[in-house]
């Protein structure tokens, strides 16, 4: 018989542990508060969406979280809400425009934060990491798995011909390689296990071992069923 699928509420709150596990899968140093306020807001979003185990659950979070359009250190400001998410994509476009950073790089964030809506400039400015002109193209990779339409392109690309010059006639978008965002992410969460397993099986001799003795046959078989390749007798 299949084990009966969960809610993502149901593996409500996830541990430090998970956290870490998270943070190497999806590259992003989010800390455990925001990650189990974003399971919630998740799990409210889709409430019919089931998990078939722990791994499932981490690799959907972890997809999640390599997405999240939020930079970590606001993410992680003390008592974090979704309901600040308005304020701080402000505060950050704020910041943008009224930066000194006379590069050009800063120069187009400027003119890109200043230019399209406050949502999509959020979004264009936090998952795209733009590159340089090369000839008559200008290099623009993604960050995160987001969709560029054809009109957002068109605009970007007219500031950046602001800011680089009319040469440039192209804009070459970079695509997001999945392919990194979550590398052997079963792997990495069942090594993780095996570690705490193994760290748990050591205590558990050690207080044995004060109890009965290393010495002892007792001791011993125990210790040899936990690793098979110790006994001595």
């Amino acid at each position: 018989m299949l084990p009966k699928r969960k809610r993502l509420a149901d593996y409500y709150p996830l541990t430090p542990e998970d956290a870490v596990i998270l943070q190497r899968m999806s590259s992003r140093s989010f800390n455990i508060y925001f990650i189990n306020q974003l399971l919630l807001k998740l799990s409210n979003k889709y409430p019919n969406r089931h998990f078939a185990n722990k791994i499932a659950v981490l690799n959907y979070m972890a997809k999640a979280l390599a997405n999240e359009l939020l930079i970590t250190d606001q993410a992680n400001s003390g008592n974090f809400r979704f309901n600040d998410v308005g304020r701080f994509k402000e505060q950050y476009l704020a910041n943008i425009e009224s930066g000194t950073d006379r590069s050009m790089k800063a120069q187009l964030k400027r003119k890109i934060a200043g230019v399209f809506e406050a949502d999509m400039a959020y979004q264009i400015l936090t998952s795209c990491d733009f590159g340089a002109a090369v000839k008559n193209k200008y290099y623009i990779k993604l960050l995160k798995n987001i969709t560029l339409s054809d009109h957002i392109k068109f605009k970007i690309l007219q500031e950046v011909r602001a800011v680089h010059g009319n040469d440039i006639e192209q804009l070459q978008v970079i695509p997001f390689d999945e392919s990194k965002q979550v590398t052997n992410s079963t792997t990495e969460y069942q090594k993780t296990t095996v570690l705490q397993q193994q760290i748990s099986d050591e205590n558990y001799l050690s207080e044995l071992s004060k109890e009965l003795g290393s010495n002892s046959i007792l001791f011993k078989v125990r210790k040899y069923i936990l690793q098979p390749s110790t006994l001595q007798i």
